[in-house]
């Protein structure tokens, strides 16, 4: 697939001063931005957000090549209403994963194996603030991004794994509410992520083995009283039930019936309480396994069709 994307550079803030000494790239970095037709009106945009140990690539052009999910939506969502996407990184991922000898581009895997408690601090805390500067940043200034308005924007959130439970965590603690938020192939609950299947999906390559995600998980539980509710509620699925009337105007979820890690009966759970406290809520399951990469095509029209038609 040829790429059509530009980059814009975006700061953001780091709230923890020895991650920014560390991975300075962390709190500056590109953007890849797919902008609508100027010609004509474009008043929306896409903002997506990538799964766990996407784009953490030492090679630019494979790097590039996990941007093909986010781009097929893009593409999409430009041909049907000519909204503009941009694709958000989680914190050490895509070329936020340098550290300041620019080798270490297993920087998720390395925080992690420090401490699990970097899941939240600096992961979770970390996105929050990103999608707030982001929104914050087009609403001042909506031409960078490709919009030719400059009022009235509709804002929609998408993520996709672990992306998808921070666009959750994110459009919960926005003090606006969303034209609509996509969660693919994500639940919440990450506690009864079965650890054989992160073994199966991320030991070989990254390391992230049985052994470290029950470490992460423990460590987790030494702070769990510490961390903010919405947190508590994506990790352990302790807490009220998710609001998400309050934080989208529509909400969907797209689930893989093949997906080992966000099991069926795992999104089963996550749609059921969903359900109890919205009416606009639309799911889809695919014959795909986690990573869907032969369903990318089939995702992108599913997800267009929702963004694009109220």
């Amino acid at each position: 697939m040829p790429t059509s994307f530009e980059t814009i550079t975006f700061e953001t803030h780091v709230e923890y001063n020895f991650l920014q000494t560390q991975f300075s790239r962390n709190n500056i970095f590109e953007l890849p931005i797919w902008k609508a037709d100027q010609n004509k009106n474009c008043n929306e945009i896409l903002i997506m957000i990538n799964g766990f140990l996407e784009g953490v690539e030492s090679d630019q052009r494979k790097m590039e090549r996990h941007l093909e999910r986010y781009e097929a939506i893009a593409k999409k969502v430009i041909k049907e209403k000519n909204i503009t996407s941009v694709m958000l990184p989680l914190p050490f991922h895509f070329n936020r994963s340098r550290d300041i000898t620019g080798d270490n581009q297993f920087a998720p895997i390395s925080r992690l194996t420090e401490s699990g408690t970097y899941l939240y601090y600096g992961g979770f805390t970390q996105v929050v603030s990103d999608v707030k500067k982001l929104i914050n940043d087009i609403e001042n200034n909506p031409s960078r991004f490709g919009l030719n308005v400059t009022e009235n924007i509709k804002f929609h959130l998408l993520g996709y794994s672990l992306g998808g439970v921070a666009a959750i965590g994110s459009a919960l603690h926005l003090e606006r509410k969303l034209e609509s938020l996509t969660i693919l192939l994500s639940a919440w609950n990450l506690s009864e992520i079965n650890p054989e299947a992160i073994n199966n999906a991320f030991g070989e390559r990254f390391g992230l083995t049985t052994e470290l995600w029950n470490k992460m998980i423990e460590e987790l539980n030494e702070i769990k009283e510490n961390t903010d509710p919405i947190f508590k509620k994506l990790i352990w699925n302790k807490g009220e039930p998710i609001a998400f009337n309050k934080c989208a105007e529509r909400v969907l979820f797209l689930h893989g019936f093949n997906d080992d890690i966000f099991t069926n009966s795992h999104t089963e759970d996550s749609r059921n309480q969903a359900l109890e406290v919205m009416e606009k809520c639309t799911f889809v399951n695919i014959p795909s396994d986690h990573y869907a990469l032969r369903s990318r095509e089939v995702i992108a029209g599913y997800v267009s069709t929702f963004v694009c038609n109220r």
